[in-house]
């Protein structure tokens, strides 16, 4: 199979950019853009990079997103934040000196971010944690890569992004559709 590229979505609101970098391995080329931005992008030893690797996981996850009733679950806990990132952050403060109600609080809370993160799927990748939530007909996506890795500096290192719940879908749609008939055979 040849080198190919192709982009989902208008660069300028959401857009997923597929590239196959090696075919034997089934590495691809990932950029996530938000707002003409690929969130995906990261420096390391000078160099520019943006996400490389095999990509079953994450494209997988991505095709989990698109379920209105995960997407739904509202986050389990009353804290301060102004997107899913930051309410996972702010929520992972908690303490207690009784193990079971810190046991209970923390499956809770990684079972939300689970089922709302792609951090899972990263497979060994460099990628920053991004969230996924539902809020009425728009599909929040936040962001943050500040201090995962060591010497890996994302070019965004975090924000978050409301789109139109049917439009996340629709391009969800084609890019897993695409992957699915092209790399997972």
């Amino acid at each position: 199979k040849e080198r190919d590229k192709m982009l989902f979505g208008n660069k300028n609101e959401f857009a997923i950019e597929l590239e196959n970098v090696d075919t034997t391995e089934r590495y691809m080329l990932m950029k996530l853009y938000i707002q003409n931005v690929n969130i995906l992008e990261y420096s390391f030893d000078g160099k520019v990079y943006s996400l490389t690797g095999n990509i079953d996981e994450l494209i997988l996850y991505l095709d989990e997103t698109i379920n209105p009733t995960l997407m739904e679950i509202p986050f389990p806990f009353n804290v301060k934040g102004d997107s899913a990132i930051e309410l996972d952050i702010n929520a992972r403060d908690y303490d207690s000196n009784n193990e079971d109600e810190f046991d209970a609080y923390y499956t809770q809370l990684n079972d939300w971010a689970f089922s709302h993160s792609w951090t899972h799927a990263r497979d060994g990748l460099y990628i920053p944690d991004v969230m996924y939530r539902k809020i009425n007909d728009t599909m929040e996506i936040s962001w943050c890569g500040v201090g995962i890795y060591d010497g890996v500096e994302f070019s965004s290192p975090k924000g978050s992004y409301l789109i139109n719940f049917n439009l996340y879908c629709s391009i969800i749609n084609k890019v897993t559709k695409y992957y699915k008939e092209n790399w997972l055979k």
